[in-house]
């Protein structure tokens, strides 16, 4: 079975840049067609005619900035896009991404080469996000029957009288947004004083969409209690009418949604935080499921492996694919792999010394740390560092200790070190020799005792 092509529009009025980018996109593995504009006004005329699968937009065009075409959130966009710039500007960023930007790049060689990559992983991440706002859709359409069995059953309800301008509500109304026990003025202008002064022209509008539609409506807004108190309330509502379609009365629920309100800004700030820290750590972080396979990586676990993320995830971590050796050079079988004992032993397992053999000129060390993840259908977390540098410090070291060791010991002269606590620190044969002893009699030994007295000698006075 074919799969279509990914389409991709890029808008630079670079032709040089935009050269660099639809060459490495159509050379990338996987199949790419690419369309190229050179100004916002081409942008949208080529969107118009047909929708691409994800846009490559530089953030300075003649007619304007790249900003002024995102649509926040992303994933309410026909399409995912990714802000190219020439000059690396962290304010930029930030506001490219708040403004509905997926990925931000700044333009380089590099970039440029990579550029497949950055493709794939945006549209993964549309993907999720677009999988998430169906499941948010879905959950909002479970919520339109909970909240529609509430008003049969009155509980949170409230009721408007059009003609009289009378509002009547249930005690869970009432407790929601704050009336005071046994409260006996108008509810109306209760309302007004209490919705929060940067909701009261959304509420208004809301309420005006309520007594023109016939459809159900629906808003989220906040009230401020008479102790200062905020609860965010979700209000649905809709406007009964009578046979000449006269507006007679509005009835509707209030859900009072504050805590979900505040998990759902303590997820957003966790889930950034773990973006952050994923992707900016300096180690290589690799993500696995109970049977092994690879689910998850970030960008240093690409480059230290010189594995992509989807080649990755064709792989198990115990599969024959990787070919690992223990330091001395043997073989390491998998159930000596970190991830595979903290798999089978449900727990951490740190700091296990392993070599990934990529060719047989090259060899790149790792020390390894995995650890169980406590969630449904998750296997390991596994962090990784490369130790090549550190390694062929510790062999030069111990080369340098080889030899200089072997022409001490090669010395006619006798050669000593002692420590300050009189201990045989090195000695040689001459020196051992013209001691009348052994070397491993005196290593380890302080010299009082290897030679009783010789304390009192000018010799020891003098040293």
């Amino acid at each position: 079975m074919t799969t279509s092509p990914i389409q991709v529009l890029i808008v630079d009025d670079e032709p040089a840049h935009a050269e660099a980018v639809r060459r490495a996109l159509v050379g990338a593995e996987t199949r790419m067609e690419v369309q190229v504009a050179n100004s916002l006004r081409e942008f949208r005329e080529a969107v118009a005619v047909h929708k691409p699968d994800l846009v490559l937009l530089d953030f300075l065009l003649p007619d304007g900035r790249a900003d002024t075409a995102l649509i926040s959130p992303p994933e309410n966009a026909p399409f995912p896009m990714v802000v190219m710039t020439s000059h690396g500007d962290e304010q930029v960023a930030v506001t490219t991404i708040q403004r509905g930007a997926l990925d931000y790049v700044v333009k380089s060689p590099a970039a440029f080469a990579d550029m497949p990559r950055t493709v794939e992983r945006t549209l993964r991440a549309w993907r999720t996000l677009q999988e998430s706002r169906q499941a948010q859709e879905a959950l909002r359409d479970n919520e339109r029957v909970l909240r529609m069995a509430l008003e049969v059953g009155r509980i949170g309800a409230f009721e408007a009288d059009l003609a009289t301008g009378h509002v009547t509500c249930s005690s869970t109304v009432a407790e929601m947004w704050g009336l005071p026990a046994g409260f006996m003025g108008g509810f109306e202008a209760y309302f007004w004083e209490h919705v929060h002064p940067d909701d009261v022209d959304g509420v208004r509008r809301f309420y005006q969409d309520i007594l023109q539609q016939d459809q159900e409506q629906e808003m989220e807004f906040r009230v401020v209690h008479p102790d200062g108190a905020m609860r965010w309330l979700r209000w649905r509502g809709r406007v009964i009418r009578d046979e000449a379609g006269n507006g007679l009365r509005v009835v509707g629920v209030n859900l009072d949604i504050t805590e979900q309100k505040r998990l759902e800004a303590e997820r957003e700030a966790a889930l950034t935080k773990y973006r952050t820290l994923f992707d900016t750590i300096p180690l290589g972080i690799t993500v696995t499921d109970r049977q092994g396979r690879i689910t998850e990586s970030n960008r240093v676990a690409e480059a230290i492996l010189g594995l992509s993320l989807p080649e990755q995830q064709r792989r198990n971590v115990n599969g024959p694919e990787w070919n690992i050796v223990r330091p001395d050079g043997t073989p390491m079988p998998a159930d000596e792999f970190a991830s595979i004992r903290a798999l089978r032993e449900q727990r951490t397992v740190r700091d296990v010394e392993m070599g990934l053999v990529k060719s047989p000129t090259r060899t790149t060390w790792l020390t390894v740390t995995a650890a169980p993840v406590e969630l449904p259908d998750a296997g390991v977390v596994i962090a990784y560092s490369d130790i090549g540098a550190r390694k062929q410090t510790e062999e030069a070291l111990r080369a340098s200790e080889a030899r200089y060791r072997g022409t001490l010991e090669s010395m006619m002269e006798g050669v000593q070190i002692i420590g300050f606590d009189w201990r045989y620190r090195f000695v040689n044969s001459a020196c051992a020799k013209q001691g009348r002893g052994t070397v491993d009699a005196l290593l380890g030994r302080t010299m009082m005792e290897a030679y009783p007295g010789i304390e009192t000698t000018p010799l020891f006075r003098r040293l």
